[in-house]
């Protein structure tokens, strides 16, 4: 299978350094072709996956999202968490505070992207730039759910959003 190849990552990275991390609407289609031009499996985008519940269940094409390998990056991170609207979440690994056991997923980050795999794993999404996706080697079989790192049952006083790109190295 074809990876990016350097050229390809260069002209991807000087187009979307300038939005950092956040790519208009009208691009994410363009985007996407450019990304699966050379790969096996297509590039998954889940556009505004809301933060006001955990958890949400990815699919590729109305089956449950399972592979072995995948890469991830996330884009448009821009949600609130409490009752003040200053607490604003704009990065993809949230805060850079581990999470203690009051939170959904200890050990991870407080307020991070987190794609889990029920009663097996959690990994914490890291990277928001298409070039530098984040490498993930999971448990193949096993359905991915994904959602935000916020205390245990307060998923409720949330507002925002963020998407999520995900590419299937291998099943």
């Amino acid at each position: 299978m074809d990876h990016l190849t350097s050229k390809r990552v260069e002209e991807l990275s000087r187009e979307f350094a300038a939005m950092r991390g956040v790519i208009p609407t009208d691009l994410h289609h363009d985007l996407r072709n450019r990304l699966t031009a050379t790969n096996q499996f297509p590039w998954l985008f889940y556009k505004n996956l809301p933060v006001t519940s955990f958890p949400l269940m990815l699919d590729e094409t109305g089956q449950h999202l399972q592979a072995r390998e995948i890469e991830v990056f996330a884009t448009d991170v821009y949600w609130r968490y409490g009752t003040n609207f200053a607490n604003v979440v704009t990065s993809p690994s949230g805060f850079n505070q581990v999470a203690d056991n009051s939170w959904r997923f200890p050990g991870l980050n407080i307020f991070q992207i987190v794609l889990y795999q029920p009663a097996v794993e959690a990994f914490g999404v890291n990277s928001n730039n298409p070039s530098a996706p984040q490498r993930i080697t999971t448990h193949p079989g096993v359905d991915f759910l994904v959602g935000v790192n916020d205390v245990t049952d307060t998923y409720y006083d949330n507002t925002g959003a963020f998407s999520l790109w995900v590419h299937i190295l291998s099943k």
